[in-house]
Parts: structure tokens; sequence; C-alpha cells
């Protein structure tokens, strides 16, 4: 099992983060979650809210894993996408 975590810093009220389609649960600004290893995933995001917030998601365990995604929202006021995590 290899120790998946995922940080996300926002102000941005609507968010939704899927790993595989089911959505991670954030304590803290932090989801961690244990998976099977020799893998890959789909991380996909989802923030709706106001021009001009911004929000950064990252991977920060395993270093081997790591990316960050830095967004500030644009005049549609929503942002989202996808990432491959290999595990």
């Amino acid at each position: 099992m290899v120790n998946l975590r995922i940080r996300l810093i926002t102000e941005i009220g609507k968010v939704r983060v899927c790993l595989d389609g089911k959505p991670l649960k954030f304590k803290e600004a932090t989801a961690s979650l244990d998976l099977a290893g020799g893998k890959s995933y789909s991380l996909t995001w989802f923030l709706q809210g106001k021009k001009g917030q911004n929000y950064c998601l990252e991977i920060v365990c395993p270093a081997s894993t790591a990316g960050t995604w830095k967004r500030v929202l644009d005049g549609t006021g929503k942002e989202g996408g996808q990432a491959w995590v290999d595990l």
C-alpha cells in the first residue's frame, strides 16, 4: 500500500476533487488515502467561485508522484482539470 496525500488550499466555496470518480474528503486542507501501488489513478477536480479567486491543488506524498496545479478563476468563475497519478 502507498499513502497518497493531496493538499487543497482555496477560498472557493464549491469544490469537488475525485480519485477514480470517488469524492475525496479533506480534513484541514488534506486528503489522505492508502492505495495499491503499481497502478494509475485518475485525479479530477472542479471548482466554482468568483472571478479572481484562486486555488492550489498539490500531491504532497509520495514525492515520486508530486504535482501542483495553481489557477486563478477567470470570468466564468469555473475551473476543472484531470491528471494521472501513477503509484
